[in-house]
């Protein structure tokens, strides 16, 4: 544990000393948050079935960081939606999700990524637990002088 320690205490003096002085300049800080509502709109639910239509309806809140130095800026996104899709069998899903996104960049190079986390549970029209679902996705995208140099995004959904 010791050596841990000292292995992390002699990273961060080396990675302090090593930032270019214009980074310690002030940097400038916005925080914002919104709230909002998605309107009704028809979606198919793989856990409900294939070809099954449900009109979802939900809210949702998306906090904002933005920190602006002298050479680049950094972002941070939260979004959580909490949200029900109604089936024309009466069945209904309650869910809720939430994600994370985060971008640094300068003129020359950005990067950029996040990850969405969804749970749900699918209830019958007398409100009896059916299925539960969840959906995990991640992304990553990289800019160099404008141009994408990667790019992935990939998601995995459970039904149970």
């Amino acid at each position: 544990m010791r050596r841990i320690a000292s292995t992390v205490t002699v990273l961060v003096a080396t990675g302090l000393l090593a930032l270019p002085a214009v980074s310690l300049a002030q940097a400038t800080i916005e925080r914002s948050s919104e709230t909002y509502t998605a309107e009704p709109f028809l979606v198919d639910d793989i856990c409900a079935g294939a070809g099954v239509v449900g009109i979802l309806t939900g809210t949702g809140t998306i906090t904002r960081l933005i920190i602006n130095t002298a050479t680049n800026e950094h972002g941070t996104a939260t979004n959580t939606f909490d949200y029900r899709v109604d089936f024309g069998d009466g069945s209904y899903l309650l869910a809720s999700e939430r994600g994370h996104d985060a971008r640094t960049g300068s003129e020359f190079l950005t990067t950029a990524g996040g990850t969405v986390l969804e749970m749900g549970t699918l209830y019958d029209a007398a409100g009896n637990v059916i299925g539960h679902e969840m959906f995990h996705a991640r992304g990553h995208t990289t800019f160099v002088n404008g141009t994408v140099v990667v790019s992935f995004d990939e998601g995995f959904i459970t039904c149970r």
